[in-house]
């Protein structure tokens, strides 16, 4: 007997079952059952069993253990995305989707067998496995990536979170969190500390969207955002070369109430360039970032309460590549300045490390760097052998421009190098150090 046949049979003897809907479920929908654990599996329509399709996990909240429409079956989406939706419920007297510590629970368990059953019969692209789930689904989400780092190609958790210390596996997954700041049911730190360690970690593959004033059911809010049905398919497992967006920014300003800017800037989107798909841009000042939009927003309005400040403009793509900074743009006495030269140091668009002053030195130099965005940076000083000679800096710091004095009239005469890392930014300069 064919293996789809024999299994679709099966999930009929298993209690297949098609209740009533407030919206009518697609004809490729069906639901089934296995153990304690019931679910529900959407099949793209016309799909051509030649060629492979992405399957989407959705873990439901707490005591939502019950069939909904989800807008992933929506044909509009389903043109552009066809993909499998795997839908598993566990009854509330059962147990969650995540234990919160070393072991799957058993709905989990059960939930991942199915999972690759359905994978070992259907033309599944393994390599585009994703997960998403909200609330309690949300703290599956978290415990699936640490469990399996290596199986989903992208995920989302809306108020879900998860354990600090599964940051290190977490980071391997493309992840994007969603969290309401005024949640008392799933409070914003359980997913915020995963998200702070995964930065101390120099992890980049990762977009945390806080709600301000939100509560706990965020849901609707997150499923709005208009990356929300693209992002996660733009990943696969074995396909994740990608430049930065390549189109030039240009940045105007204008003020439009006291003390209130308003900056613009030009769509630099390309759907046809992968390098060129914008997520979301990024707004600094001379401080580091001070906002986003998303990719269909060129404009920001804020409030400054600063008397002199200089703004630029960067665009982040769906692979969290960001490009080249805008031309600055600057605030001072009242007035705006457009076009102001961005050559040294007006704002931390992007990481930076400069020359240290003076070279040649004796005995002591200054270092500078710049950060875009809080970072984990190590500072390392090494001689012409590339052994390690002194630790400069290892520690969590926030967006801005540092310095620090060396002072080394311990070292002999030599060529010394200096080595940066922050996040995935890495460089190495040169000193010379003359008695």
């Amino acid at each position: 007997m064919n293996k789809r046949v024999y299994l679709l049979i099966t999930l009929i003897m298993l209690n297949f079952t098609i209740p009533c809907h407030s919206q009518p479920f697609p004809e490729t929908y069906f639901e089934a059952s296995y153990g304690r654990l019931e679910y529900g599996f959407y099949i793209p329509e016309n799909y051509d069993s030649a060629k492979t399709y992405p399957l989407l996990t959705y873990l439901h909240g707490w005591s939502n253990n019950y069939s909904v429409y989800l807008d992933w079956y929506d044909s509009e989406f389903q043109a552009q995305h066809p993909c499998f939706v795997y839908t598993p419920k566990t009854p509330t007297t059962w147990a969650d989707w995540s234990g919160w510590w070393d072991q799957l629970t058993e709905p989990m368990i059960a939930a991942l067998h199915v999972m690759d059953s359905l994978i070992s019969v259907y033309p599944v692209d393994t390599n585009r496995l994703y997960v998403y789930g909200i609330s309690m689904g949300g703290e599956g989400t978290f415990d699936l990536l640490h469990k399996f780092p290596d199986k989903f190609a992208a995920a989302m958790s809306v108020c879900g979170g998860g354990q600090t210390f599964w940051a290190e596996n977490i980071v391997k997954t493309p992840f994007w969190m969603f969290h309401g700041s005024a949640d008392n049911i799933n409070p914003p730190e359980i997913t915020e500390r995963v998200y702070n360690e995964m930065v101390k970690l120099g992890a980049k593959r990762m977009r945390y969207k806080s709600y301000p004033g939100y509560g706990h059911e965020i849901w609707n809010v997150a499923a709005s955002e208009p990356s929300w049905h693209d992002w996660m398919f733009a990943h696969s497992r074995n396909d994740t070369a990608c430049g930065k967006p390549s189109n030039a920014i240009v940045l105007k300003g204008e003020i439009v109430a006291a003390n209130k800017i308003k900056l613009s800037w030009n769509d630099i989107r390309n759907p046809d360039k992968r390098d060129d798909k914008v997520w979301y841009y990024k707004i600094y000042n001379t401080s580091g970032l001070i906002g986003t939009t998303e990719f269909d927003k060129t404009t920001f309005t804020f409030q400054t309460t600063s008397e002199a400040d200089t703004f630029a403009v960067s665009a982040v793509n769906y692979h969290f590549k960001e490009s080249d900074c805008s031309n600055g743009v600057a605030y001072e006495n009242g007035s705006i300045q457009v076009g102001v030269n961005d050559n040294h140091r007006s704002h931390p668009c992007r990481h930076r490390l400069y020359d240290n002053y003076p070279n040649p030195f004796n005995p002591s130099t200054t270092i500078r760097y710049s950060l875009a965005n809080a970072e984990h940076v190590s500072l390392k000083l090494y001689d012409i052998q590339g052994r390690e000679v002194k630790t400069l800096v290892n520690e969590s710091k926030p967006a801005g421009d540092y310095e620090l004095m060396l002072h080394v009239d311990d070292l002999c005469s030599s060529v010394y190098f200096y080595h940066l890392v922050a996040g995935e930014y890495s460089v190495t300069k040169k000193m010379v150090l003359v008695h």
